[in-house]
């Protein structure tokens, strides 16, 4: 009898830690899946870094192109009064 009792208990015991083995497998293959994803944002983020990047520098170099222009014109302008 307690033998039967013993059985039935760790064939319970057994049961639940299967069911929540599967449990733990399926939120694991969920944030695997969420992980696979945040990878492909994060690198399509820095891609898009990387030609904010290029698109500043040359807006920089337009700028200071267009300051040593304007400083050119002003000492011109300064010249002919």
């Amino acid at each position: 009898m307690k033998k039967n009792i013993f059985i039935g208990l760790l064939t319970a015991l057994l049961i639940s830690s299967i069911t929540f083995g599967y449990y733990q497998k399926e939120r694991a293959d969920k944030q695997e899946n969420r992980a696979i994803e945040n990878e492909r944002i994060v690198k399509e983020a820095l891609d898009q870094v990387k030609i904010l990047e290029k698109e500043t520098e040359m807006q920089k170099k337009i700028a200071i192109a267009s300051a040593k222009r304007v400083a050119e014109l002003k000492e011109l302008a300064l010249k002919n009064q």
